[in-house]
């Protein structure tokens, strides 16, 4: 029987539900308010009944490409005349993804009308966007926060030691710097040398971005950033005032102040102005295309899939954020099916991961082409490693300049903790049928052939990397191979390498596509993970009410946060064989 509470609570939420399915009326001289609640991602993770019920580790989501196509359509909209961008809730996306968003925000003010941010805190990551608005508020007692870029990581030889657990790492790629975790106490001055180049460089693009938005003169942020102690202390200690000095911002404004100079932008009286959330929005224009559906036997146009692959790549299903090969080939292969399709873009955003898991999404993607449609990669934050293997063989890749691709190498880790045992005064033995019998063994030492065999299986998966880089990048091995090794590159950098085609987004990656496949019209499907009508309802539900807070602030939260990445990547080593593709360095640096 279901509990009286449990059942009222989700009658409660279906009335919220129902009640937003409604189309509002969007009125003449209206302003689109992008104030998205949640983690902004490529692709919705599955919500599993108990779990939304019990609001267990469930955090709202948003997808970019709502964000997207919410601004594109309003700037073709009459009916909406300025925007206003409130990221105060939002967490990311990526560099690379928030110039999409900005790309998107560009093409609104081309038509001529007004962007104001307003918000009480700015992020680097909220003010690069802030920053491309024709105007920025920020309260008077807020503040905004300019830090530049960093890539730490976690080295745990010490507690290893300490509790007398061995990590046997292996790797191909003399750059491969996923296993220095596991060896060092401190990132080797190669691998230094390697992030610090990469990092300059995402910096480099950001500050620029900032600069040009805000017509500061370059180099601005880095001298503002140097000088801020004792620029804060002409301000009195005042980040707000000093932030409208430099110009950073536009003006201060409470509450109050910024509601009274969105309805003068918007042409309205302060209580006449009418705000429409931009999930609303894209309600209401689903509801009102619902009467526009084409003529039966009319001539439709040829379909571009836009099939999104994000997170570590890991077998078996996707959950919780992580990328599952029959997940993913599942999409794949439903989306081969899709009468009328003619190409197909993959949005790529992720680190890498089990080998295993990246050969079969591989394999899928070389299903599509076998079957004569193009197939195009928009890298997003992350293609390293594993999701380089996965673009390599694609007719076209697509990258931002800040993207972080290569990393093209293979690793290996066996943990034993047969000195754990020992300490413990625990004995192992036994008799095996053959001297393989206790090869992999977690609770014995790791014998030589043993290492032998997992040594060879690494450099064997290497070889094959580098072939499946040169056969579809048409070069030869002893091309890439210099330009592997473990190494991660910017999409700028890879540009030049020949490592991808061309500098973009994801709206310049679908016309690339278009344009291979010979196309003079087309639509545009996205394809997201299959849910059953349960998950959708959930999903739902969950976006209405913002289910799950995931914005909390102060240093007991700063902590928990920055316990989840190494924690997260113990969780992805599920590789049937323990080999992975996977840069360990690469980051969200927003």
């Amino acid at each position: 029987m279901v509990p009286l509470v449990t059942l009222g609570a989700l009658i409660y939420m279906l009335s919220i539900v129902f009640d937003q399915a409604r189309p509002m009326p969007i009125e003449d001289n209206s302003v689109l308010l992008l104030q998205p609640v949640g983690v902004v991602v490529e692709d919705l993770d599955p919500l599993e009944p108990l779990q939304a019920l019990l609001q267990q580790d469930v955090a709202s989501e948003v997808l970019l490409s709502d964000l997207v196509d919410a601004i594109d359509a309003a700037s073709e909209d009459p009916r909406i005349s300025a925007m206003v961008i409130d990221l105060a809730d939002t967490v990311g996306p990526g560099l690379s993804q928030t110039l999409d968003l900005i790309t998107a925000i560009d093409r609104f003010k081309a038509r001529g009308k007004p962007v104001i941010a307003v918000g009480d805190f700015y992020t680097q990551g909220h003010y690069l966007v802030a920053s491309q608005a024709d105007e920025v508020l920020l309260h008077p007692k807020g503040s905004l926060s300019l830090t530049g870029f960093g890539a730490y990581n976690y080295y745990l030889v010490r507690l290893l030691d300490k509790i007398k657990l061995t990590v046997h790492v292996f790797r191909a790629g003399d750059n491969k710097s996923a296993v220095e975790p596991f060896l060092r106490d401190d990132m080797s001055s190669t691998e230094r040398r390697v992030v610090a180049r990469w990092l300059g460089s995402l910096w480099q693009d950001y500050t620029a971005v900032i600069e040009r938005g805000r017509g500061l003169p370059s180099g601005s942020i880095d001298r503002m950033i140097a000088d801020f102690p004792a620029l804060l202390g002409q301000y009195g200690g005042d980040v707000a005032q000093m932030s409208l000095a430099l110009g950073l911002i536009d003006g201060l404004a409470n509450d109050a102040a910024m509601e009274a100079r969105i309805a003068e932008v918007a042409g309205a009286g302060r209580d006449e102005v009418a705000g429409v959330f931009y999930d609303d929005y894209l309600n209401t224009l689903a509801v009102e295309a619902m009467g526009k559906l084409p003529v039966a036997g009319a001539d439709q146009p040829a379909l571009v899939a836009v099939v999104p692959i994000e997170g570590e790549l890991v077998p078996g299903e996707s959950i919780d954020g992580f990328a599952g090969s029959e997940t993913v080939l599942e999409r794949l292969r439903r989306t081969a099916e899709l009468p009328g399709l003619e190409a197909v873009v993959l949005r790529i955003n992720t680190p890498g991961g089990s080998v295993f898991a990246a050969d079969v999404i591989r394999e899928g993607v070389q299903e599509l082409r076998a079957q004569g449609l193009t197939v195009v990669v928009s890298m997003a934050a992350l293609a390293t490693s594993g999701g380089y293997y996965i673009a390599a063989e694609t007719d076209h890749i697509v990258a931002q300049p800040t993207t972080l691709t290569g990393s093209i190498g293979v690793f290996a880790a066996f943990p034993t903790f047969e000195r754990l045992f020992d300490y413990a005064g625990v004995s192992v033995d036994g008799v095996g049928t053959t001297a393989m019998a206790d090869a992999f063994r977690a609770d014995r030492p790791l014998s030589e052939g043993s290492a032998s065999v997992i040594r060879q299986v690494i450099a064997g998966t290497y070889v094959d990397f580098l072939h499946i880089v040169a056969e579809g990048r048409g070069m030869n091995v002893e091309q890439v191979a210099p330009i592997a090794e473990g190494i991660v590159w910017t999409g700028s950098d890879a540009l030049e390498i020949g490592l991808v085609d061309s500098m973009g987004g994801l709206e310049e990656a679908i016309n690339i596509a278009a344009g291979l496949a010979g196309l003079d019209r087309w639509e545009v499907q996205r394809m997201g993970t299959a849910m059953s009508p349960e998950q959708r309802l959930l999903q739902h539900i969950g976006r209405s009410i913002g289910m799950a807070g995931v914005f909390s602030a102060g240093p007991i939260a700063d902590m928990v946060d920055a316990l989840r990445p190494p924690l997260r990547l113990v969780e992805s080593f599920k590789d049937p064989q323990g080999v992975y593709m996977r840069c360990i360095s690469c980051a969200n640096v927003l």
